[in-house]
């Protein structure tokens, strides 16, 4: 027979364990909705940059096809071939930036796979940068490399000097 004060002299333990229970999985929820969040703002403050990186590049690209057009003009101003190599590897490290990004369910084991490993997102924009930078000296050009941010709301204020890039 068991002792009857058993369950009197485990009382604290059962309710510190049903109590960590609780709490864990109560932060693990809690924990998924402010990384979703945090991500959700990250992405798109990088996205936004991205697209501006990306709009450069195709301006660049349509210049030296202008100026490719046009023939004459100053020779000082046209673009290298090595400046355009640049501007197409910066456009096709923009568009190699994942664009989804599937969550998996919760439950779901995870099942080795042969496809290509997760993109290291903060080294891939690390890259993108500095081929922005290269491109930007390259064309004597002031980069513009600080993100707007978002300051009282929805009003959007650019921090650093446009007047280059």
């Amino acid at each position: 027979m068991s002792d009857p004060f058993d369950t009197i002299n485990s009382l604290e333990d059962t309710h510190y364990n049903e109590g960590y229970k609780s709490g864990y999985d109560h932060g693990a929820l809690h924990g998924l909705f402010e990384g979703r969040e945090l991500g959700q703002e990250k992405c798109f403050e990088w996205w936004e940059e991205l697209g501006y990186l990306e709009g450069q590049a195709q301006f660049w690209r349509r210049l030296a096809e202008v100026q490719g057009r046009e023939g004459g003009g100053d020779a000082g101003k046209k673009m290298t071939s090595r400046t355009l190599k640049s501007i197409d590897q910066l456009l096709e490290l923009i568009h190699s930036f994942p664009t989804i990004n599937p969550t998996p369910s919760p439950t779901a084991l995870p099942v080795p796979t042969t496809e290509t490993p997760p993109t290291d997102l903060p080294s891939l924009i690390t890259r993108i940068r500095a081929k922005y930078r290269l491109i930007c000296s390259t064309l004597g050009v002031k980069p513009r490399l600080v993100v707007r941010q978002s300051v009282e709301g929805d009003v959007m204020a650019d921090r650093g000097d446009d007047a280059g890039c």
